[in-house]
């Protein structure tokens, strides 16, 4: 979780706040000073206000159709909310996991080839 490597390799999307987290522990008097720390480093890796808001726009949207209002389907709207990451954020993300799976690729067909070579 802190090791500070990711997935696919490269630095893991949470490493910065954890690295964060920690120096303000070091450095703080009073545990209380890193409360509002521990809280983005907790939303990166668990993503529970995310989570919590994604569920109350749904609810709202399934009440509001049962209601008569007329709205796309739920699904598609979630979909389309803003998930608070930055578009470079978004591309690194994706280009990051596509890396990790030719990699994994890679790798699987490395030992399917020596695999067969024995």
């Amino acid at each position: 979780m802190a090791s500070g490597y990711s997935v696919w390799g490269g630095r893991g999307r949470c490493y910065g706040l954890w690295q964060e987290f920690c120096q303000c522990m070091a450095e703080a008097d009073d545990v209380r000073e890193c409360t509002a720390s521990r809280e983005d480093y907790e939303e990166c890796l668990l993503h529970r206000k995310e989570f919590r808001r994604w569920n109350a726009v749904a609810r709202e949207l399934r009440r509001r159709q049962q209601a008569g209002d007329t709205f796309p389907d739920v699904d598609d709207v979630l979909l389309g909310i803003d998930t608070g990451l930055k578009e470079a954020e978004e591309e690194e993300v994706a280009a990051a996991a596509a890396a990790g799976w030719e990699n994994r690729s890679r790798e699987e067909e490395r030992r399917s080839g020596s695999a067969g070579e024995s």
